[in-house]
């Protein structure tokens, strides 16, 4: 089983070009982005990290990754779940809107259990490492930087349209989590794929 002990919500993109739309918030304990639709700059905010900052801009009620590389992400500075034992839920809407010759590559997802050197989350924002967990353009899922199975019934055609919703749940048992990823459709007619990792 999957022994994860300090979870930081850290959102990654590899290789391709990326956009985040805001989430409805689903109830009060959870933490949503707000992304204003009338701004549009470089600098997401305070409460966030991006790597490279010039790799990111806000527009459109959005994040946008705006060139492609390896390791772009954002992380989100003000929450993390720390030492505590229990289930946890990460869930972001996303699409691509751009494609590249190499595009094998690509995903975006979470860097979950992401540390850096110093244990401190400055450090954590830029260097931190972690287990990668996510989409790729063509519609398989991401596991640890490796292809997993294909997302059956997936649309990649959702990656450039209206995008989808990706989200990972961890489930708490015995001093180890079980993660499950689920990809949804954005218009919520229900769950696309699944797959639990033990």
């Amino acid at each position: 089983m999957l022994r994860v002990k300090t979870i930081q919500i850290t959102l990654t993109l590899a290789f391709l070009s990326c956009l985040f739309w805001a989430c409805a918030q689903r109830n009060s304990a959870a933490y949503c982005s707000d992304w204003p639709s009338e701004i549009t700059r470089t600098y997401i905010g305070p409460r966030y990290w991006a790597n490279r900052l010039q790799d990111w801009k806000l527009a459109n009620g959005r994040v946008e990754c705006v060139f492609s590389g390896r390791n772009r992400s954002l992380a989100l500075l003000t929450h993390e779940l720390g030492e505590q034992t229990g289930d946890f839920e990460l869930r972001v809407r996303f699409g691509f809107f751009q494609q590249n010759d190499d595009s094998s590559l690509a995903w975006a997802g979470f860097r979950i259990g992401a540390k850096g050197r110093f244990n401190d989350y400055r450090d954590t924002a830029v260097h931190g490492e972690g287990l990668g967990v996510g989409v790729t353009p063509d519609g398989r899922f991401v596991w640890d930087d490796s292809l997993l199975a294909d997302v059956p019934g997936f649309d990649p055609s959702a990656l450039q349209n209206e995008g989808i919703d990706f989200e990972v749940q961890g489930q708490f048992d015995d001093g180890t989590y079980q993660l499950k990823l689920t990809v949804f459709a954005a218009d919520s007619s229900g769950a696309l794929a699944q797959i639990t990792i033990p």
